[in-house]
């Protein structure tokens, strides 16, 4: 059964009626407020459905790490395969919207696996904690799990296809790298291994590797045949915000996760302790990439990364920490989704615009 002294350390999820309270509202509880209304709408079309099954703006910043390890190997090598970084480009980014789909899937299997147990009853399910998770749209109807699972397998399959296309062009140490980030991202929410449930920052340490370190070092050799110490350096701030991204979701959906005892690393320090870890790792994202920049790795036009770090920290101010409500949770996610997108755009641009000014 849950855990009853869960409350005491982790403050329960303020109900809708109480999320916008009564009287003179500011500029920033009419911004909850719509922000409210829009995490809680259901999507109206199929392609609406297919973006929240997908998290397809999530997957869309995982890709990041493929982008930036294609464009640091021109700038350091002068070499560009075409086909080589659509393939991989290609890879990655279908992995990161068929496995997304598939952990909905699994936390909703998860879900009625708790119920039937006795865990959890069907009343306590957060049915529409948000409308912007797969879960959700299952639990409420709005989508059938067999299309959530067919979608995921679609996608895992497109992945595995340019995996294998891209061997043929550049060789095998690239099922390798494909192989591994594969093993690391699936077996993370699926049985029997289901790392990414047993806390303590084993989950976080497989994101890490399979969809920061290896997805970039990847995307360097396959531009190459070749590999650099740079790109190890580089994956540092780019694999800790790919693994943000996984930890700042897992904080939105903290108190469905006790409930069906999925032993993140959220819930086992809790929602303060868990906001104080997102903010200094975003803080070490930017010190990292000023440090190499300092070590001549990189040209100063890097520096030009660090113009993310204001959208990286800006939700932790609008935060209100005596009660962090679903909104503010949801806000902290997204302004990472964004903050990892803009730090791999201005990175690519800073490599594009030394080589050529």
């Amino acid at each position: 059964m849950a855990d009853p002294n869960f409350t005491s350390s982790h403050p329960l999820p303020p109900t809708p009626n109480q999320q916008i309270l009564p009287g003179p509202q500011t500029r920033i509880d009419a911004v909850r407020l719509q922000r409210h209304a829009a995490i809680h709408r259901a999507p109206r079309t199929a392609w609406g459905m297919f973006l929240r099954l997908t998290r397809t703006n999530a997957a869309i910043a995982l890709a990041m790490p493929s982008l930036c390890g294609a464009i640091l190997a021109w700038w350091q090598l002068g070499l560009f395969h075409s086909l080589a970084f659509i393939f991989h480009l290609g890879s990655i980014l279908t992995m990161a919207l068929g496995m997304n789909a598939l952990n909905e899937h699994c936390d909703y299997r998860h879900a009625h696996k708790a119920i039937s147990v006795g865990d959890m009853t069907a009343q306590s399910v957060p049915r529409s904690e948000t409308m912007m998770s797969g879960y959700s749209l299952m639990m409420n109807g709005v989508v059938a799990p067999a299309v959530t699972l067919s979608i995921g397998y679609w996608m895992i399959t497109a992945s595995l296809l340019c995996s294998l296309w891209l061997t043929l062009l550049v060789g095998w140490p690239m099922l390798f790298f494909s192989g591994l980030s594969f093993i690391l991202a699936y077996t993370y929410a699926h049985p029997p291994i289901q790392y990414g449930y047993r806390g303590w920052g084993l989950g976080e340490l497989g994101i890490f590797i399979g969809y920061g370190l290896l997805p970039i070092v990847g995307s360097y050799y396959s531009q190459g045949q070749t590999l650099s110490w740079l790109t190890i350096w580089v994956s540092l701030p780019l694999g800790l915000l790919s693994t943000l991204l996984f930890f700042n979701y897992n904080l939105v959906h903290e108190y469905r996760d006790w409930l069906m005892h999925k032993r993140t690393l959220v819930v086992r320090i809790g929602t303060e302790r868990a906001l104080d870890v997102s903010a200094i790792v975003v803080l070490a994202v930017y010190i990292i990439i000023l440090g190499i920049v300092s070590l001549s790795h990189l040209p100063l036009s890097a520096l030009v990364t660090l113009a993310a770090l204001p959208i990286a920290l800006g939700a932790f101010s609008q935060v209100r920490r005596a009660q962090v409500t679903l909104e503010d949770r949801v806000l902290v996610y997204s302004t990472t989704v964004n903050a990892m997108i803009w730090t791999g755009l201005l990175f690519c641009f800073a490599l594009l615009s030394d080589r050529y000014l």
